[in-house]
């Protein structure tokens, strides 16, 4: 992203029709270091200062006053570490974002809980499973977010930051996924500090493992079942372990109503109402502390449309509140996991331009990249994932006389597959055309789940981070050893 007078300049596609153009000042774009292509498809923008190029671009200039909620990318940077001899494909890495995205995210949540009149206390539970690198995950815990896990696994890397922490007894660890023995164990032994750590109940088989294994005293969780999802403790058997005596009413701590992620309006929430208010009178309401939304904060492609995203979220979550209030439900801590817009905005990863073809009788472009799309962002090969795309290049152009090339990007594998975007869609890129110069691609808001999803097709191992302290620093950590992936496979 190419900053200029504290202003985002971007530029991108446009399938927006009847856009009211604007007279561009030429003389301030020329000011830009470098190109930024952001490939967007939904961009609904307040501030607009454009104009029509090739009657499919536009070049907007966008007022924000949250930009430590990113990263700033620019051509310098990459070609600085690639002088330097680390090659691409690698991931840049800025933990102070997600302090940063945590503290806002909380701020405004109270705010629009207050304008709506509920009392509660906002707090953000970070799930791990986003991503398990530790400048992540402790990024997150400093910036004052409790924990959410889902396995004996992750509990294990929480214990690893709280070995040196302090206020271990200001955080609270919510434990999903099904309660093996080894993981129940670790959850026991943990309680004995000063965390609290609570297990959720998520299913009847999960239910029966805590009874088991827990201390009929210990602080426990419910994950109810919101209509629509299999997931969760249908409201009959809460009943049924309550009235049996198996669940002391005064142990639950924690009603969780997590639906699934991307769930961005909370109408399944508002069918739970009733359930909540007679689950409310069953289980005497005032020992539960806590009240768990769920995350569901989708990702932007643009900063405006990523907070305005945001704000809505948090609007329809605040109403939801109100409703239950005005059935006499009300919790002192409300908590959201919002992983993937905490994360996210966190990473970009970057990616070189090798080459390029063109089939006979075509108007786009295959641009050949030296990263993969079944490896390194998987969400594009699995879930037809659409990116924010920024071409970067090292010489001064002017936008509005570039021409622009449609392009669909290849991955090394040469998979049918590992093709970004997917060329069935016939939605190809527009690009500055490739011409054996340094030219990179930065794949933006990359920081959730790509890597801990990823695969080794083709044994293409996990890319370099390059890590950014507060101060401004950085430091390169490899995270794939080749002789320690051999022994992994026995060589």
């Amino acid at each position: 992203m190419s900053y200029l007078l504290g202003c985002p300049l971007i530029l991108l596609e446009a399938w927006i029709s009847g856009v009211q153009t604007f007279p561009v000042i030429r003389n301030l774009v020329e000011q830009i270091d470098c190109l930024t292509i952001l490939h967007c498809r939904f961009c609904h923008l307040k501030h607009r200062l454009a104009e029509w190029i090739n009657k499919s671009l536009v070049i907007c200039i966008l007022r924000m006053n949250a930009k430590d909620l990113y990263q700033r990318i620019t051509f310098s940077m990459i070609n600085a570490l690639v002088e330097e001899g680390l090659e691409t494909p690698f991931v840049f890495c800025t933990p102070k974002v997600v302090k940063n995205r945590v503290t806002y995210l909380v701020k405004r949540a109270l705010t629009e809980l207050r304008k709506q009149g509920v009392p509660s206390y906002f707090q953000h539970a970070h799930p791990i499973k986003t991503n398990y690198h530790r400048e992540i995950v402790e990024a997150a815990f400093h910036a004052g977010s409790w924990i959410e896990v889902g396995s004996v696994m992750e509990l294990r890397l929480i214990e690893k930051i709280l070995e040196n922490a302090e206020n271990k007894d200001e955080l609270v660890i919510f434990c999903n996924g099904l309660k093996l023995p080894s993981y129940l164990e670790s959850i026991k032994k943990l309680q004995k500090s000063e965390v609290q750590v609570i297990p959720v109940l998520e299913n009847v088989v999960d239910a029966r493992q805590v009874f088991r294994a827990m201390p009929s005293d210990s602080p426990l969780g419910i994950r109810l079942r919101v209509p629509g999802s299999r997931f969760g403790l249908p409201y009959p058997y809460l009943l049924d372990f309550i009235h049996s005596g198996d669940l002391m009413s005064s142990r639950i701590k924690l009603l969780q109503v997590h639906v699934t992620d991307q769930t961005f309006l909370f109408d399944a929430q508002r069918k739970m109402i009733s359930n909540l208010k007679a689950i409310a009178y069953e289980i005497n309401i005032e020992h539960v502390e806590f009240f768990d939304v769920g995350g569901g904060i989708p990702q932007g492609l643009t900063q405006q449309q990523d907070l305005e995203m945001l704000d809505h979220y948090l609007i329809q979550m605040s109403e939801f509140l109100r409703n239950l209030q005005e059935q006499e439900v009300v919790f002192p801590t409300v908590i959201s996991e919002a992983g993937r817009w905490v994360v996210s905005a966190a990473e970009n990863l970057v990616f070189s331009v090798i080459g390029k073809e063109q089939e006979v009788g075509e108007e786009f472009w295959y641009y050949h990249v030296d990263g993969s799309f079944i490896t390194d962002l998987i969400d594009a090969f699995l879930l037809d994932h659409r990116w924010t795309v920024s071409a970067m290049l090292p010489h001064k152009m002017t936008p509005l006389s570039v021409p622009m090339e449609k392009v669909y990007l290849s991955g090394l594998t040469l998979d049918e597959k590992d093709v970004y975007p997917d060329p069935s869609r016939n939605d190809p890129l527009r690009l500055p055309p490739f011409d054996e110069s340094p030219y990179y691609l930065v794949f933006g808001n990359v920081g959730a789940y790509q890597e801990n999803l990823r695969n080794m097709h083709n044994f293409h191992v996990p890319r370099p981070r390059v890590i950014f302290t507060e101060d401004g620093e950085y430091h390169v950590r490899q995270t794939a050893f080749v002789d320690d992936l051999l022994s992994r496979f026995g060589w």
